[in-house]
């Protein structure tokens, strides 16, 4: 009797298993991958290629971003007074990650809006103004005040090749698999950078994904920017012996090259002669 009533349950489970794989496979997880996953620069470091890749449910659009914390960036606000450019305030901006790339096999505007505010990626850097913020002598900014200040540190790190929003071409093959390579710019700060993908099919995110990337710096710079950052005290002090360091050197030098140039060309001085209206000038 309890076999009768268990046949038509595990017939019914493997009738939806039959039609409806595509719903199982996007309830399990994304594969995410990145090559390689640890990128060392230095001062001969001029970019890097780096290679996305994975698997989604099959028919699903892929959507990859990239995105590293940032500090707060200080600003200062001229404004003209007579004839001259002084300055007028100064500004500090939060919120902003040190760098953003966002790539998708599809433009990020045809997706739903709800698709959109589900990912954080609504187009236009529009999330980074919204998650950022402005301040001014300890008091915060509206949104239209801030937004002259956030537009331009957009704008920097665009040009910088920072952040960037745009549709890749992805290799999509039927079975969901997915790769993509493209280069990370010269400026890539160092730290750690979150990787989060997602798989988008008719009109809904299926599945995600995620996983990191390493940035160590290394070289000379590497050791200077770990020192300043693990112990600020003893790179102050270094940094204070260098300086003077440099000063004492640059004028020994001055006076060393001071000293040849006399040598080479001598000194002229007038010597009178004896006669009022005639005066020579000796070499010594």
């Amino acid at each position: 009797m309890m076999w009768k009533k268990i046949w038509p349950v595990l017939g019914l489970t493997a009738v939806l298993l039959t039609v409806l794989p595509g719903t199982v496979f996007a309830a399990g997880t994304m594969q995410l991958r990145l090559s390689p996953a640890t990128i060392q620069t230095g001062a001969s470091f001029a970019g890097a290629d780096v290679t996305v890749s994975g698997r989604v449910p099959p028919g699903s659009q892929v959507f990859v971003r990239l995105m590293a914390a940032g500090g707060p960036v200080t600003m200062t606000e001229k404004g003209r007074q007579g004839l001259f450019w002084l300055n007028q305030r100064t500004v500090k901006v939060t919120g902003l990650p040190a760098f953003y790339l966002v790539l998708g096999s599809t433009d990020i505007a045809r997706l739903p809006s709800g698709v959109q505010r589900q990912m954080g990626i609504t187009g236009a850097f529009g999330e980074l103004v919204r998650a950022a913020g402005a301040t001014s002598n300890g008091a915060a900014l509206t949104g239209a005040q801030s937004a002259p200040f956030l537009q331009t540190l957009i704008d920097l790190e665009k040009q910088k090749g920072l952040y960037q929003e745009r549709t890749a071409d992805f290799d999509l093959a039927p079975d969901g698999a997915f790769s993509y390579r493209f280069l990370v710019p010269r400026d890539l700060p160092p730290g750690a950078i979150q990787v989060q993908a997602w798989a988008v099919r008719d009109g809904s995110v299926v599945a995600t994904a995620q996983t990191a990337m390493a940035v160590q710096r290394v070289g000379l710079g590497g050791q200077l920017a770990a020192l300043a950052q693990n112990q600020a005290g003893v790179y102050g002090v270094l940094a204070l012996l260098a300086a003077l360091t440099a000063g004492v050197a640059i004028n020994f030098l001055f006076a060393g090259i001071e000293g040849l140039t006399r040598s080479a060309l001598g000194r002229r001085v007038p010597v009178r002669t004896g006669k009022e209206d005639e005066v020579r000038e000796v070499r010594i």
